[in-house]
């Protein structure tokens, strides 16, 4: 279904890979490739069409240059780096009270609160895009709406 809802919407450089997890599903902007754990793509639940429809919205995101998943893909890079010292920096900070340690801490977990702001309508607006996609493909019925959100 993954391909069928992407190649609809001309995503044809988008790739769909399975892989034996759970809860791993995601769409990533840079390799352009949609990852679906096999219990979702080996399902035909509205829940799992819903997953499935929901990373296609994701791509759509990334074609169209949406706003909020452009800055959302940038801040991505750059956290992902500052995750990595970041427990090293709220030791020092909390634990030993090196003061230049706390403020580090601290602006870092504002950077991560700005993230999970900006994350929120980029997962919501992926959402609602699902809904479309399976209404306009007739993969999901009226009744099935409340199951897929």
């Amino acid at each position: 279904m993954a391909r069928q809802l992407l190649d609809e919407n001309q995503l044809k450089d988008v790739i769909v890979e399975e892989i034996p997890a759970y809860f791993i599903d995601h769409y990533n902007p840079k390799s352009k490739k949609i990852t679906l754990s096999a219990s979702i793509s080996e399902s035909d639940s509205i829940t799992s069409l819903g997953v499935v429809a929901h990373e296609v919205g994701h791509a759509l995101q990334d074609a169209e240059g949406y706003r909020y998943i452009k800055i959302r893909n940038k801040l991505a890079k750059r956290l992902s780096i500052l995750s990595q010292f970041s427990p090293l920096v709220f030791i020092g900070g909390l634990w030993f009270g090196i003061p230049i340690f706390r403020i580090l801490a601290l602006f870092m977990l504002g950077a991560f609160v700005v993230f999970t702001i900006i994350t929120l309508p980029v997962e919501l607006n992926a959402s609602k895009r699902a809904i479309s996609l399976l209404k306009k493909s007739k993969i999901m019925v009226k009744e099935e709406e409340e199951s897929v959100q």
